[in-house]
């Protein structure tokens, strides 16, 4: 899987690196770097290895995806949506293991709507490529694709560059690996199929302080024609069956909600840690539950999204074969290829499989269930044996053991924070998006850090090309 592109990708940073290395233009690369964040738009609240707000956000050397490749990640992207789709159906069908499986999420099943005939209307789907090239997902997501809009900026920025040292000389490449100028049509679409007349556009944060795509999002719809609003989910008012912001009718919120943050009880050895009765009772989304009951607008991503495809027990429930029936035979097969092994860390697994937890320890990785953005991943390898213990012991009942991903290394040329160049070898992840259940682009990031994630190291441009 993706060796192809893998090798032509290191190829073309090899090349990369030489003609750093030999025409010595660390400097004006670092000037680059320099223009591009005097002038960009963007303030990143993302933080970065050795890149706090102040570098080059950004790998010079791209990923490269032969069109090959891109058909069997389109492939593999829908499937996975297929698989979440139906998990969401029967439990709102009502299927009695499911119901029994996700209980804290009962209180929510009234705000469950779906959206264009889809329950994921945008969905992230973070995997890794093994050292045997297998693909493996790590994480089921519902961000935005803020990464997927600004690459447009960035490319102008590594165009020049690319083009001022020929680099891209000996390949011909396609195009930018995703399809940023449909995100607003995409929008305009939603509120279309779901027959709401062309209101404002409200770009919507709560707890969730990471809001540079949403002012992003706001430029492109205005640009458009389009009215456009970013805020608080407590700046909505409900009134006679329809949303406002300031006294204008809102037909479409894109909601960027931490659901977890300030709900959470960590002291609480519950099946889930979200606190649910304080998070349907807190004042801030009282507007916008109404508003979901009755159909107000569109509210991009929904519920069944932020809930049961978020929580790491999804892992859990593809692993377990009492619920094999809910998939097809190559469905099964599917979820063996590409969902990581995972388990419950409870009583009962800890019971029968403490030596075995702490034998094993260097293949393992503990994961809260809550866990995002890097927060909440602890490798094993990474740790000693007695900090290993009491993680066990600390996240009973809250957390899962899953199989470590031995992912590729990756060589990147990254600007770190003290304006120096950096050619090293570095962990990957790739996210692929999925609109409306049909395969959209995907995004790479590097990073030193063996906890890669989209909100940790440098983003990595991909473009698709024409392999041989």
């Amino acid at each position: 899987m993706l060796s192809e592109s893998i090798r032509q990708t290191m190829e073309l940073y090899y090349d990369l690196r030489r003609i750093v290395t030999e025409k010595k233009i660390e400097e004006s690369i670092i000037d680059i770097n320099q223009k591009w964040l005097k002038n960009s738009n963007f303030v990143f609240s993302v933080y970065s290895d050795n890149n706090q707000n102040s570098s080059f956000p950004f790998s010079f050397s791209p990923f490269l995806i032969c069109q090959k490749d891109s058909r069997v990640l389109s492939d593999i992207c829908n499937k996975m949506t297929t698989i979440l789709e139906k998990i969401i159906d029967k439990y709102v069908e009502g299927d009695k293991n499911l119901d029994e499986f996700f209980n804290v999420y009962r209180p929510f099943k009234p705000f469950f709507s779906k959206i264009a005939g889809k329950w994921l209307s945008i969905a992230r789907y973070d995997f890794m490529i093994d050292q045997n090239y297998r693909l493996k997902f790590t994480e089921f997501n519902t961000s935005s694709p803020g990464l997927l809009l600004i690459w447009p900026e960035t490319e102008k920025t590594l165009n020049t560059f690319i083009c001022q040292n020929k680099i891209f000389s000996n390949k011909l490449i396609l195009q930018p690996y995703s399809k940023p100028h449909s995100f607003e049509n995409y929008l305009f679409n939603l509120e279309k199929c779901s027959n709401t007349n062309p209101g404002l556009i409200a770009f919507l944060y709560d707890t969730n302080k990471l809001q540079t795509e949403l002012h992003e999002m706001k430029r492109r719809v205005e640009k458009l024609g389009r009215k456009a609003y970013v805020g608080s989910v407590e700046d909505l008012t409900y009134k006679n069956g329809k949303l406002y912001i300031l006294n204008q009718e809102v037909s479409i919120i894109y909601n960027n909600f931490f659901l977890t943050g300030e709900n959470l009880d960590l002291t609480k050895k519950s099946p889930w840690l979200m606190n649910t009765e304080s998070f349907l009772n807190d004042h801030r989304y009282s507007a916008l539950f109404h508003g979901i009951k009755n159909n107000s607008c569109v509210v991009v991503i929904g519920f069944p999204a932020l809930t049961i495809i978020e929580d790491k027990n999804i892992f859990l429930l593809l692993n377990d074969k009492k619920f094999s029936y809910l998939f097809s035979d190559k469905e099964k097969l599917f979820i063996a290829k590409h969902i990581p092994k995972s388990v419950n860390l409870n009583s009962n697994n800890i019971i029968n499989s403490y030596n075995k937890f702490i034998k094993n320890k260097n293949n393992l990785v503990l994961k809260l269930r809550t866990s995002g953005m890097g927060w909440g991943v602890y490798i094993g390898n990474q740790i000693s044996d007695s900090e290993w213990v009491i993680l066990l012991n600390k996240y009973l009942e809250n957390a899962i053991i899953q199989e470590y991903i031995n992912g590729i290394k990756f060589p990147a040329i990254v600007i770190s924070k003290k304006e120096k160049l950096i050619t090293n070898d570095m962990n990957v992840i790739l996210s692929m998006y999925s609109y409306s259940g049909e395969y959209y682009g995907c995004v790479s990031r590097v990073s030193i850090s063996k906890v890669t994630n989209l909100i940790r190291g440098f983003l990595q441009p991909v473009y698709e090309i024409k392999c041989e």
